[in-house]
């Protein structure tokens, strides 16, 4: 069994990134490492970030994963759960923020594990256990 682990951020990491111009972010796996990902049985993807940029950049390293033809399993780990402190609409006109931030990650292609440890508060999380 082999488990590649890539961290977000980390630039000796199997991908770069940079931003265009405009200031959008551009993920791509390394051309060396294409094929020890497609190969791996899992993939762990840590992020330790909370910020708008590792969102989008964890996002965007999910869909580059996504678009290879891998079998590996996609295990993310998230120690702080990002907007889980909006974990319902305390009010008429508030947001459910970790119902939105999991809408982003699956727009990533998804996930088969998302491990956290920080999750403000149980409430809301059923659709985090399947």
């Amino acid at each position: 069994m082999s488990v590649l682990t890539i961290t977000l951020g980390n630039p000796d990491s199997y991908y770069e990134s940079f931003d265009y111009p405009a200031g959008e972010t551009q993920v791509r796996i390394k051309p060396e490492w294409v094929q020890d990902i497609k190969t791996a049985s899992e993939i762990h993807v840590i992020c330790t970030g909370a910020y708008a940029r590792s969102v989008i950049e964890l996002t965007l390293l999910l869909d580059a994963l996504n678009g290879l033809d891998r079998s590996g399993k996609l295990v993310v780990f998230l120690p702080y759960l990002p907007y889980s402190r909006a974990d319902r609409r305390f009010t008429e006109g508030d947001c459910f923020g970790k119902d939105v931030f999991l809408n982003i990650l699956d727009a990533g292609g998804g996930y088969d594990y998302l491990v956290t440890f920080d999750m403000h508060s149980g409430q809301g999380n059923d659709e985090l256990i399947n």
